[in-house]
C-alpha cells in the first residue's frame, strides 16, 4: 500500500503563477503538476494525469452533437423551402416576352409607320413642262 506524505514548500511567485497556468492548460491541480515533476525528476515512470484528451473527446462529442442537429434544422429548411416554392407561382418564361401595346394605340398608327422614308423619284411621272 503506498503511502502519502504532505509537502510544504515556499517558491517564488512567479514559479506559482506558472505552476497555476499549467495547471489551467491541463486542467488539472496544481498538486498533480507538482507530484508529476517530482516523479520525472526522480525517475518515475508514471503516467501522466493529463485530462487534456479526456476534455477534447468530451469537445468533439459535443461538437458532434451539435452538428446533427444543424444538418436536422438545415434539411428541415430545405423541405420547407421546397414545398413553399411549389405553391409560388412561376415566373414567366423568358423565351416567351409578353410586350404590351404603346399608350393611345390605334390601327392607323400602323399605316403611318408602313410610308417610307425617303420618295423614289424614279418611280414618278415626269411633270409637265411649260
Amino acid at each position: 500500500m503506498t503511502e502519502n506524505f504532505n509537502l510544504n514548500r515556499e517558491i517564488p511567485p512567479d514559479w506559482h503563477s506558472k505552476l497555476e497556468e499549467i495547471a489551467r492548460l491541463r486542467q488539472t491541480s496544481i498538486d498533480c503538476i507538482v507530484a508529476e515533476a517530482i516523479a520525472q525528476y526522480l525517475g518515475e515512470d508514471t503516467p501522466p494525469h493529463d485530462r487534456r484528451l479526456e476534455v477534447l473527446e468530451n469537445r468533439v462529442s459535443q461538437l458532434s452533437q451539435n452538428l446533427d442537429r444543424l444538418q436536422k434544422i438545415l434539411s428541415q429548411l430545405q423541405l420547407q423551402n421546397l414545398s413553399d416554392d411549389r405553391d409560388r407561382p412561376l415566373p414567366p418564361s423568358p423565351t416567351t416576352p409578353t410586350v404590351s401595346p404603346p399608350p393611345n394605340f390605334s390601327p392607323m398608327d400602323e399605316v403611318i409607320y408602313d410610308e417610307p422614308d425617303e420618295i423614289l423619284y424614279d418611280f414618278l411621272e415626269p411633270e409637265a413642262t411649260e
